[in-house]
């Protein structure tokens, strides 16, 4: 009975550690993205080639339209500086299929080549 109880017990701590655990900031060089609540889009993977930034100037959520200013479907990789969450478009008008970024997070590679995000 105790050897359940104590395996019983091991199980749930274990699942609660799984279930409660954050998810891993992903590291980035700081130098690719200084800038401050920004999302920065990179056209090669691992931050290298063109930036281009995108930021919310209301500081609320905001749909870019990155065909709009020639970077439709041309992000390879990416960095989200604000703390709070951004999101990649694989359609226009923040529609279609899509990626989300944790804030502070950066992704070397991203599986949705975005035509517009949203971010705050």
């Amino acid at each position: 009975m105790k050897l359940a109880r104590f395996l019983l017990t091991a199980v749930c701590s274990v699942a609660l550690a799984v279930v409660a655990a954050p998810a891993p900031a992903l590291a980035y060089p700081p130098a690719a993205c200084p800038f401050t609540n920004t999302l920065c889009l990179f056209d090669q993977p691992n931050y290298g080639g063109n930036r281009f930034t995108v930021s919310s100037i209301t500081g609320g959520p905001v749909c870019v339209d990155l065909v709009a200013h020639g970077w439709g479907g041309r992000a390879r990789s990416a960095i989200n500086t604000h703390y709070q969450a951004a999101d990649l478009y694989g359609g226009t008008d923040c529609t279609g299929s899509w990626m989300f970024m944790y804030g502070r997070t950066g992704y070397g590679s991203i599986w949705v080549y975005p035509n517009s995000v949203r971010v705050h």
